[in-house]
């Protein structure tokens, strides 16, 4: 039991730190036009998921969208009510994102 939770807690500090990675790398790489283009649907939920959508397939990641949309959100730069579209968006996103990668795996498999 004690080694189950020592691997729980490994694997979950991992996953903060490669999100913490990737959002580290995806806001030095493209700070300004990504705070731009994230900001940009501030008043329309439906660009706001969309956007989101299209963001989390880029990065491959909906939870660093989701840190990212977080760290918005605190700064007021965004809204609750759009923070959440996007982070439904992203959502989306990451399933349409794994969708053909499922696909592929299903037809090299048969």
């Amino acid at each position: 039991m004690l080694v189950f939770l020592l691997n729980v807690a490994g694997a979950a500090a991992l996953l903060i730190y490669a999100v913490r990675m990737v959002r580290t790398g995806v806001e030095r790489a493209f700070a300004v036009p990504l705070r731009r283009w994230l900001r940009a649907p501030a008043g329309n939920r439906i660009v706001a998921a969309s956007s989101g959508a299209v963001v989390a397939m880029m990065l491959q990641s909906a939870t660093a969208l989701a840190v990212m949309a977080a760290g918005f959100i605190a700064s007021g730069a965004i809204s609750a009510t759009v923070g959440l579209a996007m982070l439904l968006g992203a959502d989306v996103g990451s399933a349409l994102g794994s969708g053909p990668i499922d696909l592929l795996e299903a037809a090299v498999a048969a």
